[in-house]
């Protein structure tokens, strides 16, 4: 993409965070903030500022909370990666040409250099390597930013703005809280599923409910790792599949 956008340089370090105690490795030759940790959790992305949202850009806008775009755009999280993808794709052709009309490109410009600056900074662990379903992430939110530039370039504002979104929602999915919410949600499932003719022994569902227990206290007091570890490990003992 043309780099008629300026880049930030000051911006915090981006961090890649999978969830377990110990350090495989760390970018300290680079930043010794970057760092990448042993995988055998699910894999989730710290990027250390607030990805741009549909949610506060509409607001920022004029919006409130009740519209229908946010209200759409928030419960489209709650379903399965593709559907939810899908749902989004769609608020953002519904919602991007009255919302480019109230930000300008001012605004659309402000949101082109937030993600440069998040995307220069997950460049830092290049050398390290991400988890596959993270870099999986990446290569899209990277596609669609790309894409959003040419756009704002050639005057298609509207379809810019809702490139740029997509190309944050891409990162978003793997951000803690996020990998955290959806493994807490198939644990729950998984619990929900159980009869009395499973095969799980009165032992092994006190441990998934502790997991379970564990986790959702995590997730209220904001320490995803910790969530991330309880709800992974509750999935692994009830076989349930992870989310992706």
């Amino acid at each position: 993409m043309p780099r008629s956008i300026p880049s930030r340089s000051c911006a915090p370090i981006l961090a890649v965070v999978a969830v377990l105690a110990t350090v495989a490795c760390s970018d300290a030759a680079d930043d010794p903030m970057a760092a990448l940790m042993t995988q055998e959790t699910l894999a989730a992305l710290d990027p250390g500022l607030t990805l741009p949202n549909l949610m506060e850009v509409w607001i920022e806008a004029g919006g409130i909370l009740d519209d229908p775009p946010v209200t759409r755009w928030e419960d489209s999280w709650e379903l399965p990666t593709p559907e939810g993808r899908a749902v989004r794709a769609l608020v953002y052709d519904d919602a991007a040409p009255s919302l480019f009309e109230r930000l300008g490109e001012g605004g659309l410009d402000r949101l082109l250099i937030d993600m440069d600056s998040t995307l220069a900074r997950v460049d830092r662990l290049s050398g390290v390597g991400v988890p596959e379903r993270v870099g999986r992430r990446l290569e899209e939110a990277r596609r669609m930013w790309e894409a959003a530039g040419v756009l704002a370039e050639g005057g298609e504002g509207a379809s810019s703005l809702s490139a740029v979104l997509q190309a944050a929602d891409y990162l978003r999915e793997v951000t803690p809280f996020h990998v955290a919410a959806r493994l807490l949600a198939s644990a729950e499932s998984g619990v929900g599923r159980t009869s009395a003719a499973d095969p799980y022994s009165e032992e092994t569902l006190g441990r998934v409910e502790r997991l379970i227990d564990v986790a959702r206290e995590a997730i209220h007091e904001g320490d995803y790792a910790r969530a991330i570890r309880g709800s992974y490990y509750a999935c692994l003992l009830l076989g349930v599949e992870l989310p992706d």
